[in-house]
């Protein structure tokens, strides 16, 4: 408030209002009150109400003032809104705003940059007009931090006006457009995102001063508001539309390669994709490549497929020889990094191949990966033009370089599938001729121990004449081991039956089959001085097998149990049964097994080791039960102590198992 109308009316209360149209601040209003502590919350309302009636005045005020602005104006204006809908490249769109812009102001040359969308510091020039090398123009590169008028309108986000650069410290003259003398310089930012961000710059040039006016300028304004909106949009549909076609390249290529088996082929189709990739002027015939990859073995390199080159230089190469740390490969190949070069000699300095078939005036390699290793490269004569083209390679060298870990693992496949047929072929030989030896022998073996077992029983029983006590002695010791070679024998022939013919497939109740080899037992076992039980849970417990081997599995068991145990001892039989299995448990109170070797007990001719005493065994007796087991389906698992041991095993139950009631022990 003024001094001298302070001074006259004396405010004691005062009441500050926003003033709003649309919801955007537009100003402020303040209310002086002469008594203190007038504001009251109806006059806060009132207050309010005031704003409000204020605020839709201005709105109407503004409303009237563009009703009378110039009708061309807002016709151009609305006619480039229009225009700009149908834009489909950002070329278009910039041209157009050119074009538009001469409708407003008379200027002598023009220019469009836009800075690139990845770094906001680097700009191109996306339209010229009345510059006098149009392409030397459009193929240079801004960088707008090093130059200080386009870095203030970045951070100010408004347009810089030079009515006259003569003499002016800001502004820094060019050969552009041409050698004449630039007087009036207008720039304006072209501003997305509400305006809060720059994706590029309008900028206008005149001999003479003072070429465009205020009204001129509000126009161009408007103009770049508008272009910069449109450009997001179609900066968005060429990013679509890019994305789009590097996903049907990457797409025909994976499934091209899919496709591919051969290395070779791989190769070859690789090369011939990067290589249409890096033409510029559809001129291929002086466009030459190669895929060169590291051998397994060292650092020599091989050229594997190659493009444009004759034959000779191909075998020239490979015969050179030429290794990883030579050239450009050590930074390609050792690091893994890519090399690009335009400059011919600068490449004469760094590669040491010269040859008559090779026209090297630019050079690219691309390293291929496969993992972190780098196992190759893609060698060629040109540069990448763009980095749509560079994200596109890179992505292709990274498909390559799986495919080619695929082939590779593929191809030692091949090789070791090749040698597994070799091997089994081998070993079923040598099984038939095993099987064919073990047949032989164990029936060679039984007639003559038949014979000598019954001679040595003649001999014991003096039916061939009386025999003193050592001959007695002597005759046993071959009556036992004539008999442990039998069993041997047996259990052999058990082995080779478990193995080659087919398991029986019939309904069998383990309690019958149980109960059976315990009453086989029961004499070995009062001779041992044990006691042996079963117990049963339930009556019946069928499962789906063989009985006669499942007798065999039982024999086997108990067989040990009897052999290892403790004089006085016990062995118990437990069956019970859930919805899906039956679990047989057949304990022992015996010397146990050492636990390093319980995993090794199931292999054949392995016995466990006693400190008690020596046990006569074949070593095949576990190996037996554990197959008879695995060929019904089942499992089976160990614990031991020096308290005894306890065999588990679970088979599956048969559909025509039956149900009954628990059923006591019975002591044998």
């Amino acid at each position: 408030m003024p001094p001298e109308i302070a001074d006259a009316f004396p405010v004691y209360a005062a009441l500050y209002l926003p003033l709003s149209i649309n919801e955007q601040r537009i100003g402020g209003a303040m209310l002086g009150y002469f008594e203190p502590r007038a504001i009251t919350p109806e006059e806060m309302e009132r207050g309010e109400q005031v704003a409000a009636q204020v605020s839709t005045a201005i709105a109407k005020a503004k409303l009237l003032h563009m009703k009378h602005l110039p009708r061309p104006s807002a016709e151009i204006q609305l006619e480039f809104s229009f225009h700009l809908m149908e834009m489909t490249t950002l070329v278009e769109a910039t041209e157009a705003l050119l074009s538009t812009v001469s409708q407003f102001a008379d200027y002598d040359a023009g220019s469009v940059m836009l800075l690139d969308p990845d770094n906001g510091d680097v700009g191109y020039f996306a339209a010229v007009e009345g510059y006098t090398d149009p392409a030397e123009a459009r193929h240079r590169t801004v960088y707008v931090s090093t130059i200080p008028h386009l870095a203030q309108m970045r951070h100010e986000r408004k347009e810089i006006y030079f009515a006259d650069v003569r003499g002016n410290k800001e502004w820094r003259p060019s050969h552009q457009p041409d050698p004449r003398e630039v007087r009036s310089v207008l720039l304006v930012p072209l501003l997305s995102h509400q305006q809060t961000k720059m994706v590029g710059c309008l900028t206008l040039k005149s001999y003479l001063p003072d070429a465009f006016s205020q009204e001129v300028r509000s126009n161009i304004v408007l103009l770049c508001n508008q272009t910069a909106t449109a450009l997001g949009n179609l900066r968005l549909i060429e990013e679509t539309q890019r994305r789009l076609n590097e996903v049907t390249i990457l797409a025909d290529i994976s499934e091209a390669l899919n496709r591919t088996i051969e290395l070779d082929d791989m190769l070859q189709l690789i090369l011939q994709r990067v290589m249409s990739l890096l033409n510029h002027s559809d001129d291929y015939t002086t466009l030459q490549g190669a895929v060169i990859l590291r051998q397994e073995l060292g650092d020599t390199l091989r050229l594997a497929v190659g493009y444009n080159l004759s034959d000779a230089y191909c075998t020239y190469f490979n015969t050179r020889p030429f290794y990883s740390h030579d050239s450009t490969f050590a930074q390609s190949i050792l690091h893994g990094e890519w090399v690009e070069v335009n400059d011919p000699e600068e490449i004469a300095k760094r590669i040491e191949y010269a040859h008559a078939d090779l026209v090297v005036e630019e050079l690219i390699n691309i390293p291929l990966r496969s993992g972190l290793e780098v196992i190759g490269v893609i060698v060629a004569n040109r540069v990448i033009a763009d980095p749509m083209t560079r994200r596109l390679v890179r992505t292709i060298a990274d498909l390559a370089g799986a495919a080619m870990l695929k082939t590779r693992l593929l191809s030692q496949a091949r090789a070791r599938a090749v040698e597994l047929m070799e091997a089994h072929d081998t070993l079923y030989r040598m099984d038939q001729q095993r099987d064919e030896f073990i047949q032989n022998i164990t029936h060679d073996l039984r007639a003559p121990l038949t014979f000598i077992r019954g001679y040595t029983d003649l001999m014991i029983e003096g039916a061939m004449g009386d025999i003193n006590d050592e001959q007695r002695e002597a005759l046993e010791v071959i009556q036992e081991r004539t008999e442990a070679v039998n069993r041997l024998v047996g259990d052999i022939l058990k082995l080779k039956q478990i193995e080659s013919q087919p398991l029986k497939e019939e309904p069998v109740d383990l309690v019958a089959v149980a109960t059976n080899a315990v009453r086989s037992a029961v004499m070995s076992a009062r001779q041992a001085g044990l006691e042996i039980q079963i117990d049963h849970s339930v009556e019946q417990a069928f499962v789906l097998g063989d009985a006669g081997r499942l007798g065999q599995l039982f024999d086997n068991l108990l067989s040990n149990a009897i052999k290892y145990n403790r004089p006085g001892g016990q062995v118990s039989v437990q069956i019970d049964q859930n919805e899906a299995k039956v679990i047989i448990s057949i304990s022992d109170t015996g010397i146990g097994i050492p636990e390093a070797e319980l995993d090794r007990i199931w292999e054949r001719y392995y016995r466990a080791h006693s400190t008690v005493k020596t046990y006569a065994g074949t070593g095949l007796g576990l190996a037996n039960v554990r197959r008879i087991i695995e060929a019904h389906d089942g499992r089976i698992w160990v614990r031991s102590s020096h308290q005894g041991t306890t065999f588990t095993f679970e088979l599956p139950i048969s559909s025509e198992n039956i149900q009954a009631i628990d059923s006591p022990p019975m002591i044998l």
